[in-house]
């Protein structure tokens, strides 16, 4: 990066009153827009969220993560929708509680999340300051809010915009200068890396507006730490944390790229790399339905996509087959509030171009690397997974299948369960949803899957198409050696309407064969070789009934003791 970088400006100030009345005037705005004005009309009616010490040690205490990031994070976004209806207003009648809020922010005793600075204290100490994925989202914040409305800020307080500046120096751009090489997730080849540099770098094109040579000097550590992930990532393009760390991972490391391509004029552009432009679109490949996706490892069911966002990445990478899904998804598209450019995306750039919404194509889209397959035809929709047990954000699920008829799933991945500390600590796997409990691959006298990379599938291979299709996986390696398995063979053949699954195993002593599958359907299995039990299944934990209601369908196949078993079922509706 020999080039002198500058800053640009990324959307309009609140003075330049042209564009924000063209965003006004939007009938697709509408909606957002009386969103917008709710939100912060609810702020300036009731007191500023408490981000409290007794809540931030409760982490540490309990395990407990809610407590606190509800209200950390209900700042932020009420701060950006009383920003942007400022924006959208102009009359200055939310700028003193906007001072308020900055304010409120700007004396946090941290800006990262108790769930990322554990230490044996309850309250961290750092000498330079703890930089997360959430402090370096503040931070862009704060720089976009002065971006957006420095000048009227100023007029209350100088002394106000003086000590923004500050802080976001002081917590996002020197700590980088300065001791890059203290943080850990410069190394990480996970979503955190481009997810905290984007808007770090977003931070700094605020920031270092005036001086060139100290931002582009700042974009090259960056550059370096997310060279690094571009280079550990799947050649094939596939996202091993799921379709919901793809919004945070592929799309904010193309948020990078973006702020690269526009400092320097176009003339840093990445954007026609192959294995970029797959990252891209794997996003096409796990959604099902209108804003549902396979949950696979610590995915929601349930995912939104920035429309604005997806066009402008479809149209950087000349991809037609990520823009005609973000035509499709239209519906699914999401305007939040939750992160700045959630918010002035959605009012600047998420129908700038958009097509009419068309039917989804029939596809069949595999991926050797990830050891993932995604097949729709018509209102059928299969997903396989086979791969390791250790990748990031996974679960116990090499083998794992989902299968989708008419809207609904006959049998599913439930997805991730509400974060504690226990969800990202050595006893990760005695929650029951991300282990074996939770998961369609066969138990054996009661014993899963093993934990880490070492416990992986074998053989992933398929043949056909989108219209008959067989996808076959050796398993026998994803459990502990204790088993004595000799071998575990999982064979999917899908014929257009329904699914068979064949699971045959040979070990050493006889072995009592289980399999767990759930659903949304009473009972999903036309037929089967083992013993077919279905029974209701009351969801306990919160983020799981949000995906899936109170209860599913908990369908327990059993064999009996052998050395060597078959378990076959098949999964469809019968002929009306």
């Amino acid at each position: 990066m020999e080039l002198l970088l500058h800053s640009y400006q990324a959307f309009p100030a609140i003075s330049e009153r042209a564009a924000w009345e063209k965003v006004r005037a939007v009938p697709e705005n509408q909606a957002f827009i009386g969103e917008i004005f709710r939100e912060a009309e609810e702020a300036m009616t009731s007191p500023v969220p408490p981000c409290s010490a007794i809540k931030f040690m409760e982490f540490n205490r309990t395990g407990n993560r809610s407590n606190y990031e509800k209200e950390y994070f209900r700042r932020r976004s009420r701060l950006l929708a009383l920003v942007l209806a400022e924006g959208l207003e102009y009359k200055g009648r939310y700028t003193d509680m906007i001072i308020e809020y900055l304010c409120a922010i700007s004396a946090e005793y941290t800006w990262a999340i108790p769930a990322h600075t554990a230490q044996k204290d309850v309250l961290p100490y750092f000498e330079r300051e703890e930089i997360d994925l959430f402090s370096a989202e503040t931070s862009h914040l704060v720089a976009q809010t002065l971006a957006l409305m420095e000048k009227e800020l100023a007029a209350v307080s100088p002394n106000l915009v003086k000590r923004l500046k500050k802080q976001v120096a002081d917590r996002a751009i020197v700590p980088v200068e300065t001791s890059l090489e203290r943080y850990w997730w410069r190394d990480l080849t996970s979503n955190w890396n481009p997810w905290i540099c984007s808007n770090l770098l977003g931070a700094a094109n605020v920031l270092l507006a005036d001086d060139p040579a100290r931002l582009t000097a700042y974009a090259q550590k960056l550059t370096a730490v997310t060279d690094r992930y571009y280079q550990a990532y799947s050649e094939d393009g596939g996202c091993e944390e799921g379709p919901t760390y793809w919004t945070v991972s592929p799309v904010t490391y193309f948020l990078y790229l973006e702020a690269l391509f526009r400092m320097s004029d176009g003339k840093i552009n990445r954007f026609g790399d192959g294995k970029f432009r797959r990252m891209c679109e794997y996003i096409v490949a796990p959604f099902c339905g209108e804003g549902e996706v396979v949950a696979f490892g610590d995915s929601d069911r349930h995912l939104k996509v920035r429309g604005g966002i997806l066009r402008r990445m479809a149209d950087r990478i000349g991809s037609r087959r990520l823009r005609e899904f973000a035509d499709v998804q239209a519906a699914a598209v999401t305007r939040n509030l939750s992160c700045y450019f959630g918010g002035l995306a959605g009012l600047y750039e998420l129908f700038q171009g958009g097509g009419e919404k068309t039917e989804q194509q029939d596809y069949l889209l595999a991926y050797s690397g990830l050891e993932q397959l995604f097949l729709r035809r018509g209102d059928r929709f299969l997903a396989v997974k086979a791969g390791s047990n250790g990748e990031n954000h996974g679960h116990l699920d090499a083998g794992q299948f989902v299968f989708r008829i008419g809207g609904r799933f006959l049998a599913l991945d439930l997805g991730t369960v509400e974060y504690t500390k226990k969800t990202f600590s050595h006893e990760r796997f005695e929650i029951p949803a991300l282990n074996s409990m939770g998961h369609n691959p066969l138990r054996f006298n009661g014993i899963g899957q093993g934990n880490g990379k070492e416990f992986a599938a074998r053989d992933f291979h398929w043949e056909g198409d989108h219209e008959k299709l067989t996808v076959t996986m050796e398993l026998a390696g994803c459990y502990p050696k204790e088993l004595g398995l000799i071998s575990y063979r999982r064979t999917l053949s899908f014929d257009g309407r329904n699914l068979t699954v064949r699971d045959e195993y040979k070990a050493e002593k006889e072995l009592v064969p289980v399999m767990t599958v759930f659903s949304e359907f009473d009972n999903p299995v036309l037929r089967s070789n083992a013993e077919v039990k279905c029974e209701e299944h009351r969801l306990t934990d919160s983020k799981l009934k949000a995906a899936w209601g109170e209860c599913l369908t908990r369908v327990t196949l059993s064999g009996n003791p052998a050395k060597a078993g078959v378990v076959e079922l098949t999964f469809g509706i019968e002929d009306n």
